[in-house]
């Protein structure tokens, strides 16, 4: 069976809202859940660096490869992430809010 990622189709000017988006707090909760025993460094800018470009500094892998390994993995639930980020690209506004709210919820 195939698995479907949300699509999300956003209104040019109109900001991130968490209690808009509840499916993108339950998989940062399960990110929080899976990474809570891991070391901090570097965790929130590689978790948001791969779900926004699938991208991530080898200054950040060095300092964390524990972390950088689990979000390659693919065992992370990030697939609504991805798809939000992706909806963004030309919103600015929007994705600056979502990564702000990101790098709240993952301490």
């Amino acid at each position: 069976m195939m698995k479907t990622h949300p699509s999300y189709k956003l209104n040019e000017g109109i900001p991130f809202n968490e209690h808009d988006y509840p499916e993108i707090t339950a998989e940062l909760q399960g990110i929080r859940h899976h990474t809570a025993e891991m070391p901090v460094y570097f965790k929130r800018e590689i978790i948001i660096s791969f779900v926004k470009d699938h991208c991530i500094h080898c200054d950040w892998i060095r300092g964390n490869p524990a972390i950088a390994q689990l979000v390659i993995s693919g065992t992370l639930p990030i697939s609504a992430l991805e798809a939000l980020f992706a909806s963004c690209r030309n919103n600015p506004g929007f994705r600056n809010g979502l990564e702000r709210y990101m790098k709240r919820l993952l301490i």
